[in-house]
């Protein structure tokens, strides 16, 4: 799918454990040598400048980072493998959706990256009490 949107660039941003030498996903995007996807590994905080939007595949502290950056921002996550916490599935509006395969990811992906991007940022108040909440 991403190799294909030739309209836009992304950067996958792989994460190492200590022990790991290897990236599956960070192999392929090298081998196939695509225009508009590039695999780094360094600091992600330094491409939150650069992105116009940020596309996370489960909700992360780097998908909170993003949030108070105030970037679109879509997190991802799969109901069968991912618990959150009952406040929080409705505190992220459309930047946090469950998918449940690839096909319904996918286009939860192409609606997020074709869609306005007023859409994808989440304001939250500093003081919101809503917002305590969701970290309580």
């Amino acid at each position: 799918y991403f190799s294909n949107r030739e309209d836009c660039n992304f950067i996958w941003k792989g994460f190492f454990l200590p022990n790991q030498g290897f990236d599956l996903i960070g192999s392929i995007i090298n081998d196939k040598n695509y225009s508009n996807i590039k695999f780094r590994t360094d600091n992600f905080i330094r491409y939150i400048k650069m992105a116009d939007k940020i596309i996370f595949d489960q909700p992360s502290a780097a998908f909170f980072e993003c949030i108070f950056s105030g970037i679109p921002v879509l997190g991802l996550y799969r109901p069968d493998d991912q618990r959150l916490r009952g406040n929080a599935y409705n505190s992220f509006g459309s930047s946090l959706k469950p998918y449940n395969n690839i096909e319904e990811g996918i286009n939860l992906v192409e609606k997020f990256i074709d869609g306005s991007s007023s859409d994808y940022i989440v304001n939250f108040d500093a003081g919101d009490d809503s917002l305590n909440s969701i970290f309580d």
